[in-house]
């Protein structure tokens, strides 16, 4: 999928490189977190995650990806430009590496908790 096509999507999409690394965010992530693209690639995800979202990533999102391909349905905190904090249901997968690329990739999709 072309990354004006995640664009035009309803929900966020991250992608990571093996080392945490944010390859690519789009639009309505991007609009939600405050961020500019530019600010955000190549960045530690961990720029985007509180304390307690750092340790959850760590014990839970990342081993699932990577021990089992995938991810599903987890409540993850992502801190915005302006200091606050957005809960966010995430769901992801491995990327298989292609074209000779020696790492996987990780693509999370998230969609914004409604506040009740």
């Amino acid at each position: 999928m072309v990354l004006f096509e995640l664009d035009q999507l309803p929900c966020g999409i991250l992608t990571l490189s093996a080392r945490q690394k944010i390859l690519a965010i789009n639009l309505p992530l991007r609009s939600w977190l405050g961020y500019s693209e530019q600010f955000l690639l190549q960045q530690d995800i961990y720029q985007l995650l509180p304390p307690a979202s750092r340790v959850l990533f760590l014990a839970h999102v990342l081993p699932a990806i990577q021990h089992y391909g995938k991810l599903s349905g987890c409540y993850l905190t992502l801190r915005k430009q302006n200091g606050h904090q957005i809960e966010m249901l995430a769901s992801g997968k491995a990327i298989a590496p292609e074209h000779g690329a020696a790492e996987p990739t990780y693509q999370l999709a998230l969609l914004p908790v409604p506040k009740n």
